[in-house]
């Protein structure tokens, strides 16, 4: 049977048999034991390569249960509610959950937070931030007032361990503050080998061999997400190009719900369509100063004070109009 990892303990026991990352191990040895000599910390690096479960690691060192205890608490806001995973010394606050209005959330989930520590004997934690990388910019724009709020804070200890995707959308204020440790890509040679200890403890009277054949045989290397998306970028530089008044808004809708859907990085997508206008020659003299103003109105407002999709609606019209005038 394939396990589900729903608790700390499974993700920990799981990396003490299969360590995919034991450079990991000397920085985990290397920590101060004391919380408040500790830094706040950023684990970056691509999708699914572990960063959580070496977040658990780290976190594991200051826990005096060895992350056994495990409890989920509630925040209310008016017409929302969000629930917080919790050990005996962290707090886990995923991101992307808090949605346009994350800076409400944050502020009731930090209070609640503090609240629960300065009731316990010991009077520290660590508050682990996941999916930094798509954080509400409003958000922030203000989280280096908690962080620093934090450091000054005689009362009780907080520190802060973000996972993101990437660094490069974060403050120096908030970088200044923060040890950052890059986790490396899993080489193949290393992930061929623990699948090859993985595959022996199946054994072949396993029922359920024959499901993971059948599995398999759905996967279609031909197509990646990759790929996928960059057909779906295309479909949206070609839109852009053809005459505005061809354009349906049922069929610009479909692209763009496709951009969520395949989890189109947007920043991606609209540098891909700026260049494809370069390269088209669409972009003059007369018009760049215009689409430059849009894109970054439209980079500073998206995911920010309104639904996104509309946001990238009005920014591809907009465009269009433009180079059409």
């Amino acid at each position: 049977m394939i396990k589900c990892y729903n608790h700390f303990e499974d993700y920990i026991q799981t990396s003490d048999v299969n360590n995919f990352h034991p450079k990991i191990d000397t920085l985990i040895d290397s920590l101060p034991n004391d919380m408040g000599n500790l830094h706040n910390i950023i684990l970056y690096g691509k999708p699914g390569i572990g960063k959580y479960t070496q977040a658990l690691r780290i976190i594991k060192k200051f826990s005096s249960s060895d992350l056994k205890y495990e409890k989920r608490i509630q925040v209310c806001v008016p017409k929302s509610e969000y629930f917080i995973k919790m050990s005996d010394i962290h707090f886990e606050v995923d991101i992307s959950l808090l949605g346009c209005n994350a800076k409400i959330f944050w502020h009731e989930i930090y209070n609640q937070i503090v609240d629960i520590v300065s009731s316990r004997p010991i009077k520290s934690c660590i508050i682990m931030c996941k999916n930094m990388h798509v954080i509400n910019s409003d958000l922030l724009d203000v989280m280096y007032s908690y962080i620093q709020r934090d450091t000054f804070n005689d009362r009780i200890c907080i520190r802060y361990l973000f996972i993101t995707e990437s660094v490069s959308f974060l403050p120096d204020t908030i970088l200044n503050t923060c040890e950052i440790i890059g986790i490396e890509n899993i080489p193949d040679k290393t992930l061929k080998k623990h699948v090859k200890q993985i595959n022996k403890s199946f054994t072949s009277n396993d029922k359920s061999n024959g499901q993971y054949a059948n599995i398999k045989s759905l996967y279609d290397p031909t197509i990646s997400q990759t790929s996928v998306q960059d057909t779906i970028i295309e479909n949206i530089c070609n839109l852009l190009l053809d005459d505005i008044e061809k354009i349906t808004f049922s069929q610009l809708r479909d692209y763009i719900y496709e951009l969520f859907i395949y989890e189109v990085d947007i920043a991606s997508c609209i540098w891909e369509i700026v260049s494809q206008l370069v390269k088209s020659n669409k972009l003059t003299e007369t018009n760049i100063e215009m689409i430059m103003y849009e894109t970054y109105k439209f980079l500073r407002l998206f995911n920010n004070n309104y639904r996104p999709i509309y946001h990238v609606e009005r920014y591809l019209y907009v465009i269009n109009k433009i180079i059409r005038n």
